[in-house]
C-alpha cells in the first residue's frame, strides 16, 4: 500500500482508531475523528489532561487503523449452528 492510497483511506474513513502505549507500557485504543494538515500532521480532540495525552507524553509513537467499507451492525451477533468456539491449545 503506498502512501496516497493509505491517506486516501483516511480520509475517507468515520473514525480511525488510534492506539496508543499508556506510561506503565499496556495499549490503549481508542476511536476518533481525525483531521490532518497535511500527510505527517493530524489532530484529534481530547481533554486538557487525560490518557491521550499522557499516552503521548510517555510515548508519541501511535498507530492508526481505518475502515471505509463496512456496513454497521446493531445488537449482539446471533449465533448459527455452524459456530464452533476456538480452543487455545495447552502448551503444559
Amino acid at each position: 500500500m503506498d502512501a496516497t492510497f493509505a491517506l486516501e483511506v483516511l480520509d475517507k474513513a468515520p473514525y480511525i482508531t488510534v492506539s496508543f502505549i499508556r506510561p506503565d507500557g499496556t495499549p490503549y485504543g481508542v476511536p476518533l475523528s481525525l483531521a490532518r494538515t497535511d500527510e505527517k500532521t493530524f489532530y484529534f480532540h481530547c481533554a486538557m489532561e487525560g490518557d491521550k495525552l499522557d499516552c503521548i507524553a510517555a510515548n508519541p509513537t501511535v498507530a492508526l487503523s481505518a475502515v471505509t467499507k463496512c456496513a454497521p451492525t446493531v445488537g449482539l451477533p446471533r449465533w448459527s449452528a455452524t459456530w464452533v468456539p476456538c480452543r487455545r491449545k495447552s502448551t503444559a
